[in-house]
């Protein structure tokens, strides 16, 4: 099943020492505030929105099934939606004249295609950094919407002031992340906002994806497996810092106190310090701030119709 064959892959990863690791491993409580975690919870709801509006035509309204209100009041607009064939991927850039900004979204794994994508852990060299190499089944997801750089650079040449924002959840905030990195080159000041993102990359990407102009909030909750794949011991990395939500809450309001703030590509002192390994570990990377899973993709559809094909194709590799 899907659950045991990817926390496998945790499991293997929390009991393997990774010599060398980035020592930088620090909580900075006070970094946080209220005005934070609302951030946080606005933007989730792009990501949740991403599962929704596949294939909208550009002006219309970005909906979803409850789970993104505060955008619908906004009227935030579709610029333009992108899907992938070969992999799965989906997403929309918009336009939020309201908090004057422009959004680049990109949807969770919501297919077989998808989940294929996730589990390649090969690597492919890079052009945005010395020595950068990158997950290639990410890389290759990115290519097939890398449209998206060139209608936001259009928006943002005709909306002067309006932030760039990069936002997704699971995979999405993988793709979200180098598309970030492509408009950060092309002169754009791109925050990134992911819900429990894959390490996409080695050191040398992650570290230069952070030294960018503009800021990385690299969200994640108690013990959503995600984040610690693919494992460190293939030479993966993350992009910092890190907030970690330390504790559940059923209602998606969390204390200050609470989130955790760690600095390192490697650090160990936030999502990755859990080894919890169970099966309640998916249902808590499938929900942050209560607005990842909407109606809009069935359950069955995203994660139990797919978890055999995925057992298989982590299973069946040779030699591991």
């Amino acid at each position: 099943m899907l659950g045991l064959s990817l926390l496998s892959l945790v499991a293997l990863a929390a009991a393997s020492p990774i010599p060398g690791s980035d020592p930088l491993s620090l909580y900075r409580r006070a970094a946080v505030t209220q005005s934070t975690l609302d951030t946080f919870d606005y933007y989730v709801e792009h990501a949740s929105a991403a599962y929704c509006n596949a294939g909208k035509a550009a002006g219309t309204a970005v909906t979803c099934s409850g789970t993104c209100n505060n955008v619908q009041k906004n009227s935030v607009k579709i610029l333009g939606t992108y899907d992938g064939k070969a992999t799965g991927i989906s997403g929309y850039t918009a336009i939020d004249d309201v908090r004057k900004e422009i959004v680049f979204s990109v949807r969770g794994s919501a297919n077989i295609r998808n989940w294929i994508a996730n589990l390649d852990f090969d690597f492919k060299s890079l052009d945005l950094a010395k020595n950068a190499k990158v997950h290639d089944g990410f890389n290759k997801a990115w290519l097939e919407i890398s449209s998206a750089v060139a209608q936001v650079k259009e928006t943002a040449s005709k909306n002067a002031g309006y932030k760039v924002i990069a936002v997704g959840h699971s995979l999405g905030g993988a793709v979200a992340t180098l598309g970030a990195a492509y408009l950060r080159t092309a002169g754009h000041s791109v925050d990134i906002y992911t819900y429990g993102a894959p390490r996409i990359g080695n050191a040398e990407l992650s570290d230069f994806i952070s030294g960018q102009p503009g800021a990385v909030y690299r969200v994640t909750q108690t013990n959503d497996p995600v984040p610690r794949l693919p494992p460190k011991l293939f030479g993966y990395r993350h992009v910092s810092p890190e907030y970690w939500l330390s504790k559940s809450s059923s209602t998606g309001q969390y204390d200050v106190g609470t989130v955790k703030v760690c600095a390192g590509n490697a650090n160990t002192g936030c999502n990755g310090s859990q080894n919890i390994i169970d099966i309640s570990s998916i249902a808590t990377h499938l929900s942050y701030f209560n607005k990842i899973l909407s109606g809009c993709i069935s359950f069955g559809l995203r994660d139990v119709d797919d978890v055999d094909v995925v057992s298989v194709q982590v299973e069946g590799r040779p030699g591991e």
